[in-house]
């Protein structure tokens, strides 16, 4: 909802990056040994939010593991791929 603090994220970081869409990521399943193997969109703000949420990436090979493996954020144009693809 509104006050779900990861949607707050969301939207301030719309209102920071002057963007149009925000997403934010958890860290989802892990493999056998412990290690994180995938992302989930726990939250988002803009026009994809409701069809990115709940959505996994995996961190190998993935924009969004690239992202979490570097520490770095990253802008894009790109984010409608994601919802074709789903």
């Amino acid at each position: 909802g509104a006050l779900d603090p990861m949607c707050v994220i969301a939207k301030r970081a719309i209102e920071v990056a002057d963007a149009e869409e925000a997403i934010v990521l958890l860290t989802g399943s892990a493999d056998p040994d412990g290690l994180v193997d995938s992302l989930v969109v726990s939250a988002g703000a803009g026009t994809f939010s409701d069809a990115l949420r709940g959505r996994c990436f995996p961190i190998a090979g993935s924009v969004a593991g690239t992202v979490f493996l570097s520490g770095e954020p990253l802008t894009t144009d790109e984010v409608d791929q994601y919802v074709q693809d789903s």
